[in-house]
């Protein structure tokens, strides 16, 4: 949801059904669907959204019928919203520009120690084949 403000502001929210985002989770780049979106609306990439600043990024948890939506407001530590969406763009930005170098390793699991179970990609890294299933 894009809540256009009166003075060019915008408010972005996201609707979730599960667990919504920790901030901590968002800040560090591991959910950062919310700031992309503010950072999508300040470049002009909504049609019919020009942006000045991102006010609000928020969360409205749904969990059924009997318990109405719950919003929850991302207040990141040192940051506005608006700063955080732009960082997360020049962060994507490095991404696109990384993975735009033919020398860049492309990692099948990125975050191994955040991993649990099996990744989309272990059957062409051949992991079976280089990992160990004991602690020797």
């Amino acid at each position: 949801r894009i809540e256009l403000l009166p003075d060019g502001g915008v408010s972005i929210g996201d609707y979730k059904t599960g667990q919504a985002a920790s901030v901590k989770q968002v800040a560090l780049g591991f959910n950062p669907q919310l700031t992309l979106e503010g950072a999508i609306a300040l470049n002009g990439g909504f049609p019919g959204v020009t942006a000045t600043d991102v006010r609000q990024l928020f969360y409205v948890s749904l969990k059924g019928a009997a318990k109405k939506g719950e919003e929850k407001l991302l207040k990141f530590e040192g940051l506005t919203p608006d700063q955080a969406s732009r960082d997360a763009y020049q962060k994507f930005r490095a991404y696109v520009d990384a993975f735009d170098n033919p020398n860049m390793p492309y990692l099948s699991r990125p975050h191994v120690l955040m991993q649990s179970g099996n990744g989309d990609y272990d059957h062409l890294a051949r992991v079976k084949e280089w990992s160990s299933e004991s602690d020797e």
